[in-house]
């Protein structure tokens, strides 16, 4: 059988949205080993690279940003090891939030190297093939 698809600008601005990146890797894959099936266009090319960043800053400030542990002083209710134990993982979290905002830092920079999406959906729109 031979099958088309169109996939929609949304869609692959929709990997920057999604949560797992099992899935996320997975249908990658799948649009990698099946780019002469893909219908696309300097279009939707030019969509997606229009509002990429867009997509990432605004993940990044929804999602990213909002984890806000707060005053988590709740020492009359807990023991000073529960407390210390709060703090060393509120420290901890920051940390994390601070490599993470690196990581997209360094996707917006420089896609091709660190934009495993980008990559994927570059090599698709550069694929010369009867439907793109």
């Amino acid at each position: 059988m031979n099958t088309l698809i169109f996939i929609d600008t949304n869609i692959f601005l929709d990997f920057y949205r999604m949560g797992n990146k099992k899935i996320r890797m997975s249908l990658l894959e799948k649009i990698n080993n099946n780019q002469d099936k893909i219908i696309t266009s300097n279009q939707v090319e030019m969509e997606y690279k229009k509002n990429r960043q867009h997509t990432i800053y605004d993940f990044l400030n929804n999602r990213i940003k909002k984890i806000d542990l707060g005053d988590m002083s709740i020492d009359v209710f807990t023991s000073n090891r529960i407390s210390k134990a709060i703090s060393k993982r509120k420290i901890e979290i920051k940390t994390l939030q601070e490599k993470l905002n690196e990581k997209i830092i360094a996707m917006l920079k420089n896609p091709l190297r660190y934009d495993p999406v980008y990559k994927a959906l570059n090599k698709l729109f550069k694929n010369k093939c009867e439907y793109n």
